[in-house]
């Protein structure tokens, strides 16, 4: 089972030498201690995290990049939270701890 949580963001073609969205996916998919994944894993909860913006068309155009979340959910994470929002909480605990 996997869990996508999508951001529309602004092009961000101007930005290349940079890499914003590079640097936000490298921190969302750390896998050292601390991480998102690891706090979700040592719950049990999922198996996996990957997160950035694909290389293709649709998701880098001059009308915005498209930033993916998935997350390999095992059968607790499946069922975790309130509505199955529970992993949505902890992405947004974390990404408002690395802002």
């Amino acid at each position: 089972h996997e869990l996508h949580v999508l951001f529309q963001l602004p092009c961000l073609h101007k930005f290349y030498e940079s890499k914003p969205d590079d640097y936000v996916s490298h921190l969302i998919g750390h896998e050292g201690s601390n991480s998102l994944l690891s706090v979700l894993k040592s719950k049990g909860l999922v198996t996996q995290i990957s997160a950035g913006v694909a290389q293709d068309g649709e998701s880098r155009s001059t009308a915005g990049f498209m930033f993916n979340v998935t997350f390999v959910l095992t059968e607790a994470g499946l069922k975790f939270g309130d509505d199955g929002f529970g992993i949505v909480e902890y992405l947004f605990a974390y990404i408002n701890l690395i802002k």
